[in-house]
């Protein structure tokens, strides 16, 4: 029979889990002791654990294998060039700030009739999640997304 836990266990780990994440590259030593684990435990176990994907797990393996310890540091960010210049933004917006379409009339804008109005008028199409990133719609489209 296996001694109970105690409740200081979880009040230490706690408290580890706090020191661990003030280090410098915690994340790259948590992907080292996954990749090191799945030799001995099943995928499955390790994510549960690390409360991460499995596939999560075996991107790190792959990056791992091959780029060594490199490949585990986070990678930078390239982000590409917007299709609507800083002038057409501006447009864009304030239809959006007059409640007016391109050509004035009042309207009640959604992110789709956005979308349609951009491609209307510059010929430029937007995902969904494009348009709702630099419009007023951000923080409204966030929660729609969240509440279904």
């Amino acid at each position: 029979m296996a001694r109970p836990k105690s409740s200081y266990l979880a009040e230490l780990a706690k408290h580890a889990q706090s020191d661990l994440e003030v280090l410098d590259h915690h994340k790259v030593c948590e992907k080292l002791g996954a990749i090191a684990a799945v030799a001995k435990l099943p995928v499955r176990t390790v994510s549960l654990v690390l409360g991460v994907a499995g596939e999560t797990i075996w991107r790190w393996v792959k990056a791992y294998h091959k780029e060594g310890v490199e490949g585990l540091y986070p990678k930078r960010r390239t982000y590409k060039n917007s299709k609507l210049n800083a002038e057409q933004k501006a447009t864009v917006l304030s239809w959006v700030d007059r409640c007016t379409s391109p050509d004035g009339q009042a309207v009640h804008w959604t992110l789709e009739r956005l979308r349609h109005a951009i491609y209307k008028k510059f010929g430029i199409t937007l995902g969904i999640n494009t348009t709702a990133q630099w419009t007023p719609f951000r923080n409204i489209y966030k929660r729609q997304v969240g509440s279904s």
